[in-house]
């Protein structure tokens, strides 16, 4: 079952009926979702490809239309439009399962630790870290190959990563870009 990775971002759209007004004279936001399929990393025989959709809002409308046919694992970040994807149908299947995005968490930590040098955000990184590494190593590996890593190296690694964030969500300020880091990283979790 192949994984999708999708992600999406604002742009800026041009819009004449906003000439004096908007994020920029005669322009408004919109979005733009890629998602993706590359197997290559996983010697999968699928070729690669990537579908880009506009939508003019962030609503969860467009993206239960654009995946509406999609049926596989959903790599994607915490945004709430896409747990309607994640219910199971009739019969108990969901049409896709989630894997979150570790990139999306670590984003977070990056950006904390940027800002503020934080011995405990620079942790987090290297512990994320060490997960891409194990990634890396099994990349271009069969499917048995990298599960039978990920299970032996990174799962361990995993529980030990979310028992920490744990015990570091009492040593921290309540209302922290950090602790909004540990607690969406916590929220994926299960």
């Amino acid at each position: 079952m192949p994984c999708q990775p999708v992600d999406d971002t604002p742009i800026r759209v041009p819009d004449r009926s906003r000439r004096d007004k908007g994020p920029g004279k005669g322009v408004k936001q919109g979005r733009i979702r890629a998602c993706v399929q590359d197997q290559r990393p996983w010697a999968g025989g699928a070729p690669p490809g990537a579908v880009y959709r506009f939508a003019p809002d962030w609503k969860e409308e467009h993206v239960l239309t654009h995946l509406a046919d999609a049926r596989s694992i959903l790599q994607a970040d915490g945004y709430k439009g896409y747990a309607k994807l994640y219910a199971p149908e009739p019969g108990g299947v969901p049409r896709l399962r989630e894997a979150a995005c570790w990139p999306c968490l670590r984003r977070d930590f990056h950006d904390f630790r940027t800002s503020t040098k934080s011995d405990i955000a620079h942790e987090a990184l290297d512990r994320i870290g060490k997960l891409h590494d194990i990634e890396r190593d099994t990349n271009g590996q069969p499917a048995d190959v990298r599960m039978a890593a990920r299970q032996k190296l990174s799962q361990p690694k995993i529980v030990a990563f979310f028992a920490w964030s744990e015990q570091q969500l009492l040593c921290i300020p309540g209302k922290s870009d950090l602790t909004r880091a540990f607690r969406y990283g916590l929220s994926r979790f299960c």
